[in-house]
Parts: structure tokens; C-alpha cells; sequence
């Protein structure tokens, strides 16, 4: 469990949380404005290969119904962030 020593070491923790999430909303917000909704399947796909012995490989991406959610969840932490 942290122990916080003074408040303004809290309130710099706050504020810098806030500003992270924000900037995750504005990041989330353009790129909801680049997606492209006639295209079917999955956008903004990031593969990411492993070095294991299948050969695996560890793919990311986002699709129409998956990018409200994620817009949901970018909006809610700045409001959690706020009412903590």
C-alpha cells in the first residue's frame, strides 16, 4: 500500500494521470475519424511476431463494433480520473 507524504506529491499524481488519459481520448477520437467504415474486417492491425518454436505471432487491431468500446472505455477513465 503507497503512502502518499504530502498532498501536493497527490495532486501531481492526479494531474498527471488526467493528462495521460486525455491524451489517450484525443488519440482515440482521431483515430475514430480515420477508420473506415465500409471496409470490413480489422484496421489499424499491428502483427507482432515471437520467437517461439510455432512460430506464432500476436496480432492487434480494432473493429467497428470493438472501436466504440474502446471509445467507452477512453471516455470513462478522464471522468474516473476526475472524481477520485
Amino acid at each position: 500500500m503507497i503512502q502518499w507524504t504530502s498532498a501536493s506529491g497527490m495532486k501531481r499524481v492526479r494531474s498527471v494521470s488526467l493528462c495521460v488519459s486525455l491524451s489517450a481520448l484525443l488519440t482515440g477520437v482521431v483515430a475514430c475519424f480515420a477508420f473506415n467504415t465500409s471496409a470490413a474486417g480489422f484496421q489499424f492491425l499491428i502483427t507482432i511476431p515471437t520467437f517461439l518454436p510455432n512460430n506464432l505471432t500476436f496480432a492487434f487491431g480494432v473493429d467497428g463494433l470493438s472501436m466504440i468500446f474502446l471509445l467507452l472505455s477512453l471516455f470513462i477513465f478522464p471522468i474516473c480520473f476526475l472524481s477520485a
